[in-house]
C-alpha cells in the first residue's frame, strides 16, 4: 500500500474514514478533533494518509478495524491490507460474483457476500474460509452480524429476509417481503433492527416481531444506519440515519418520528453513510456522494445550528413549504472522483497510538518491544525454533544460536577446501603431470606404487607388457 500524502499512522487520530470509489481508487482519511478544542466546538481536521489502486474495478464494499482493512470489488475479489504494517496481506478469491457487503465482527471474524446469493465466514488470524452459507437464490444485497455475534440478519434480491444461526450455520427464520430490500441493520443493544426498501424503512422490535415505527421519504434512501443520541432529559437513546437521493439527511426515533432533517449539501445523491458513537463523545455521522465529496456531521452540534437557523429565518410566503436548514458540517473533504461506499474505523489502542508517536524517535525493535501483547489483533503463532549447535573446537567450546538451516548445514560436518566452495565442485586433477590413466595402465600404475612382493612383481610385469603391446 503506497502513501501518497503522509505516512499512515504517523499520530494519534479520532476515527478513520475508509471509502471507496468508482475509478479503483482506496481512500484512507483520518479525523482528529484539536486537543485545545472545547467540546461544542465543530472543527475536525481530516487528513488523507493513503489513495491507493486497490482493484481492476469498482469498489462496492469495504470493511475495516483498527488493525485489518478489507475491500470488494466487482472483479470478484476481496483485498486484504494490514493498515498497521502497512500492506497487502492477500486476496480472497471464494465468490463468483461481485462483492456486496463485508463486515468484521471484532477481530476475529470476516463476513463477505457476494451477489452469487452466498455469505462466507472467514477466520482472521490464517484468513480461512470457514463456512459458506447458501443464503438467497438471487444476489445478497446486504447483511448484518448481531452484536452478540450469534446471529446474522440477509436480504436478497428473492425478496426474503432470512435469520441465521451462526453456531449451527444454519436459517432458523425465513420472511417474504413485499420487494426487494437494500439493507438490514441491528441497533447497538441488538433488541431491534431496520429494514430499508427504497425510499421505506421499516423498525422491528425483536422480542415482539412487530414494527415499531416507519420512515417514509420522497426519494430513494440508499443508506441506513442505527447510532446513539443523547435526548432533552439527557438519557441517551438509539435512532435511525438516512441517506439518499434527494440529497437530504434525516435523524428519526424508532417509532418514525422526526428528530432532525437538514440539507446536506451535497451536489448529487448521498451514496453511503455511516455513524460513529463513543461513551462520552460526541455522535459522528460520515457522509459520501457521488459528486466525490465527504462531508463528516457532529449531531449534538447540527441540532443547535438547526435551531438557530430556524430562529432566524424568516416565516414562508405565498403558502411555499420551509426550506430545509444547511448547518455547517464538522468538516468535509473533496475525493474528486465518484464515491462508491464509506465505513468509519474506530481509533486504536490508546497504548497503540503512543506507540505509534513515539516511533518516530526509536527503532523498530524498541517500538516493537514497547508493545503490549493484549493490543495485538493477529498474533503469529508459529514461532521460529532456535537451535543450539556447539562446535569441536579447542579454541571455543562455547554453544553457538543458529538458524536450522545453519545447524543442517553444520551437523555435516565438511571441512571446505582451501580453494573455497567452488573448488569443491570441480574434479580434481592428478597429481602428476600428463593425462590421466585409463584401464589396465591405471591398474598397473596404482599397483606400482604400493609395496610389491616377489608374486606380485610378476604380475606387474605382465601387465605393462599387455598395456605396451596394446599400444
Amino acid at each position: 500500500m503506497t502513501d501518497t500524502t503522509t505516512t499512515l499512522g504517523d499520530g494519534p487520530y479520532d476515527f478513520r474514514l475508509i471509502v471507496g470509489t468508482y475509478e479503483r481508487l482506496l481512500y484512507g482519511i483520518d479525523a482528529t478533533r484539536p486537543a485545545e478544542a472545547p467540546q461544542n466546538d465543530n472543527a475536525v481536521t481530516l487528513t488523507p494518509v493513503f489513495i491507493y489502486p486497490a482493484h481492476i474495478s469498482c469498489i462496492k464494499a469495504a470493511a475495516t478495524t483498527h488493525r485489518f482493512l478489507a475491500t470488494g470489488s466487482t472483479d470478484e475479489h476481496i483485498k486484504l491490507y494490514d493498515l498497521r504494517q502497512r500492506k497487502e496481506v492477500g486476496t480472497l478469491m471464494h465468490h463468483s460474483g461481485s462483492i456486496t457487503c463485508l463486515q468484521f465482527y471484532k477481530k476475529t471474524h470476516l463476513f463477505t457476500a457476494s451477489e452469487d446469493g452466498a455469505i462466507s465466514i472467514v477466520r482472521t488470524s490464517d484468513w480461512e474460509v470457514l463456512k459458506t452459507l447458501d443464503a438467497h437464490k438471487r444476489s445478497v444485497n446486504w447483511f448484518d452480524v448481531h452484536p452478540s455475534g450469534k446471529v446474522l440478519l440477509s436480504v436478497g434480491g428473492d425478496s426474503t429476509l432470512k435469520c441465521w444461526d451462526l453456531a449451527k450455520a444454519a436459517c432458523t427464520y425465513s420472511m417474504k417481503l413485499a420487494k426487494p430490500a437494500e439493507r438490514v441493520r441491528w441497533s447497538p443493544s441488538g433488541t431491534r433492527y431496520a429494514v430499508l426498501m427504497n425510499n421505506t424503512v421499516q423498525v422491528h422490535d425483536v422480542a415482539t416481531g412487530e414494527v415499531l415505527g416507519s420512515v417514509k421519504t420522497t426519494g430513494r434512501i440508499n443508506s441506513v444506519s442505527f447510532t446513539t443520541l443523547p435526548n432533552a432529559a439527557g438519557a441517551v437513546e438509539e435512532v435511525v440515519v438516512t441517506g439518499g437521493e434527494d440529497h437530504v439527511l434525516g435523524v428519526y426515533a424508532v417509532d418514525g418520528s422526526c428528530l432532525m432533517r437538514w440539507d446536506s449539501g451535497h451536489i448529487n445523491r448521498i451514496k453511503d453513510l455511516d455513524a460513529f458513537a463513543v461513551d462520552g463523545n460526541p455522535t459522528i455521522i460520515a457522509t459520501c456522494s457521488s459528486d466525490g465529496g465527504v462531508r463528516v456531521w457532529d449531531l449534538a452540534n447540527v441540532e443547535s445550528q438547526i435551531e438557530e437557523l430556524a430562529a432566524a429565518a424568516a416565516p414562508p410566503s405565498d403558502g411555499k413549504k420551509t426550506p430545509l436548514p444547511k448547518p455547517t458540517p464538522a468538516a468535509e473533504y473533496n475525493a474528486k472522483c465518484r464515491l462508491t461506499c464509506l465505513v468509519i474505523a474506530p481509533p486504536p489502542a490508546k497504548s497503540t497510538q503512543k506507540l505509534a508517536t513515539a516511533t518516530a524517535s526509536i527503532s523498530a525493535a524498541e517500538a516493537a518491544a514497547a508493545r503490549s501483547d493484549a493490543e495485538s489483533d493477529f498474533e503469529d503463532y508459529m514461532h521460529k525454533p532456535t537451535v543450539e549447535v556447539s562446535f569441536e573446537d579447542n579454541d571455543s567450546k562455547s554453544p553457538t544460536p543458529a538458524t536450522p538451516a545453519a545447524s543442517t548445514a553444520a551437523g555435516k560436518k565438511r571441512k571446505a577446501p582451501a580453494g573455497g566452495v567452488g573448488q569443491a565442485i570441480k574434479k580434481q586433477k592428478p597429481a602428476t603431470g600428463g593425462p590421466a590413466k585409463k584401464g589396465k595402465a591405471a591398474k598397473a600404475a596404482k599397483a606400482e606404487s604400493r609395496p610389491k612382493g616377489n608374486g606380485q612383481r610378476a604380475v606387474l610385469e605382465k601387465m605393462k607388457k599387455s598395456a605396451q603391446l596394446k599400444k
